[in-house]
């Protein structure tokens, strides 16, 4: 199990074919990767890098917006990715 950083999850969506986008597409087929909150937070936080996205990359992190956050994990974490999905909902 990996959980890739931001900038590969961006090389990755935007179609790049670095060693890292390669290793992040191997992880992928098999099922071996976890998007931590916060790089979700962060990919959905910007709405420059969204909106240069193709519409299935787009589709691809909206769908992941709505994952459930355990107990353990702080309260402030959830509200951060909450507002986040808000801010760029209301720039799409």
């Amino acid at each position: 199990m990996i959980a890739a950083d931001t900038s590969t999850w961006v090389v990755f969506l935007e179609g790049g074919a670095g060693e890292d986008a390669q290793l992040l597409d191997r992880a992928l087929e098999d099922r071996q990767v976890l998007m931590v909150p916060v790089v979700l937070t962060e990919l959905l936080s910007d709405p420059k890098l969204l909106q240069a996205l193709p519409k299935r990359s787009q589709r691809y992190l909206w769908s992941r917006s709505h994952l459930a956050i355990g107990k353990g994990q702080a309260l402030c974490e959830r509200r951060y990715l909450q507002s986040a999905a808000r801010r760029a909902s209301a720039t799409r």
